[in-house]
């Protein structure tokens, strides 16, 4: 069942995922802070592989796994646990051609403003300090630069 805010637009919270099992914390903590009201929209980034030696047909193969690989983890472990709390529960996965973490970011941004959900709720990942400092944060990226508030859930 959908729910919308008095003023008739529908609320949701954005929550980006991984193929991780610690998103399920980031789902865990969407359904206790905002338990009815909203509709969850869960967002994958799907990167392509790194496989510049291989051929075309190769790389496709080797993305249309990686996605198919995505796509079930998220609709086997985290949308029925997000459905569980009784909300509407949407997915999109959303293609990238680069790993960067400034590119991956911006995508989310991108699809956080075009979207303006109440919140978007990120997992903070293990990154030593060096590790952030030279392959950057998807999530501080889009604490930065997101027009949305950003929840940071630590891992």
């Amino acid at each position: 069942m959908e729910y919308a805010a008095d003023n008739g637009t529908q609320r949701m919270i954005l929550i980006a995922v991984d193929s991780s099992e610690a998103c399920k914390k980031a789902v865990v903590y969407a359904k206790k802070i905002f338990p009815i009201g909203y509709t969850y929209h869960l967002v994958h980034i799907q990167t392509s592989a790194d496989t510049a030696a291989l051929a075309f047909a190769k790389q496709h193969e080797c993305d249309e796994l990686r996605e198919a690989t995505a796509k079930s983890f998220v609709h086997s472990r985290l949308l029925y646990l997000a459905g569980s709390a009784g909300a509407a529960v949407k997915f999109t996965m959303l293609q990238n051609h680069s790993d960067s973490s400034s590119h991956v970011g911006a995508l989310i941004c991108n699809f956080t403003e075009k979207n303006n959900p109440s919140a978007l709720i990120m997992m903070r990942a293990r990154k030593s300090s060096m590790t952030r400092i030279f392959l950057g944060s998807v999530t501080t990226y889009c604490a930065v630069h997101s027009l949305s508030p950003v929840i940071i859930i630590p891992e």
